[in-house]
């Protein structure tokens, strides 16, 4: 998260005209006061990021990329005026690790301000999308190819993927060719948003073969497959995504 300076800042008026179009207000570009951690925090949705900073007295501004943000959820059953963003602290190097936070934001107005702010960070992030159509990802585990750790380093990541909006299916492997089977004869519809292997490249090369042998490989080469192995020169995971 990098700071970002004072004259990036588009300050605006919290309160906003009321829409005559139908369906949820939406909110472009403007700040409003919510509460984070104890202190009063003017927060900003720009175009591409959402930013903060405290209202009185001098400190960083945190600009959160909305590329790196995995969900936001609001709270209606709680007092109704607090949402949470789940995002991922990227660092700018790869001498550390990822790391899963949420950031916690209370409306000094009340629950309809926080809750067109989630509508509008989830049209910023989903394009649109409605947080009711979650994604459906088919991951398949290899647990006994290369070091034999495709469980440990599906376990490490999995706490991003449950802090997505995602209906998961998690499989693992069980001979040589199952994965090429599995994508040649698997219903579509439960990894129609991708289909993720954790594994060396054998099972992804075994999977890319399995969707072009399918009688509709025409529409099953357009889903998103992706791979998470470890770099065998170090600890760290790494994540590949293969768009076809």
């Amino acid at each position: 998260i990098k700071p970002l300076s004072s004259e990036h800042w588009i300050f605006m008026e919290s309160s906003r005209a009321p829409d005559s179009s139908p369906g949820p207000r939406r909110l472009l570009n403007v700040s409003s006061l919510f509460a984070f951690k104890g202190n009063n925090y003017l927060v900003q949705l720009g175009s591409d990021s959402i930013s903060w900073r405290r209202q009185a007295g001098s400190g960083r501004t945190y600009c959160l990329p909305f590329a790196h943000v995995l969900d936001v959820r609001w709270y209606p059953s709680r007092d109704g005026a607090s949402f949470e963003v789940f995002y991922c602290d990227v660092p700018e190097d790869d001498t550390s690790d990822v790391v899963l936070k949420t950031a916690s934001f209370k409306s000094l107005i009340g629950p309809e301000e926080s809750q067109n702010w989630v509508e509008s960070i989830r049209e910023k992030v989903f394009g649109g999308k409605s947080v009711d159509n979650r994604r459906n990802i088919t991951v398949l585990i290899n647990p006994f190819g290369g070091t034999g750790s495709g469980r440990s380093i599906w376990q490490s990541v999995l706490p991003i993927f449950k802090a997505s909006p995602i209906n998961l299916t998690v499989m693992e492997t069980t001979a040589a060719g199952f994965g090429e089977h599995f994508a040649r004869t698997a219903d579509l519809n439960k990894m129609r948003d991708g289909l993720v292997t954790v594994s060396g490249d054998g099972l992804l090369n075994e999977v890319v073969n399995g969707l072009l042998k399918r009688p509709d490989w025409d529409f099953a080469r357009r889903i998103s497959v992706g791979v998470i192995v470890r770099n065998s020169m170090s600890s760290s995971i790494n994540v590949a995504i293969c768009f076809s």
